[in-house]
């Protein structure tokens, strides 16, 4: 199976640690971001992800709001 890098937006970091372990233990690469503005910052660097996965309620903003954002940086689902 082919393993994939996974950008992680959680704010929770509770959440955040089980979604980070569970997803490295099957070999995946996972990145993490705690707010919009880290995930802004990741696609600034043009840091490399196959998939977003993204929370709704961030605490500078809603998840929702920043699917514009992702769209102009990338086409990652």
């Amino acid at each position: 199976m082919h393993k994939i890098t996974i950008l992680s937006v959680e704010d929770d970091k509770a959440l955040q640690s089980v979604i980070q372990t569970y997803l490295e233990e099957d070999g995946h690469t996972v990145l993490t971001a705690g707010s919009g503005k880290e995930l802004q910052s990741h696609l600034e660097k043009a840091t490399h992800a196959d998939i977003i996965l993204l929370d709704l309620t961030l605490p500078d903003t809603e998840g929702m709001g920043l699917i514009p954002v992702i769209r102009m940086k990338t086409n990652v689902p």
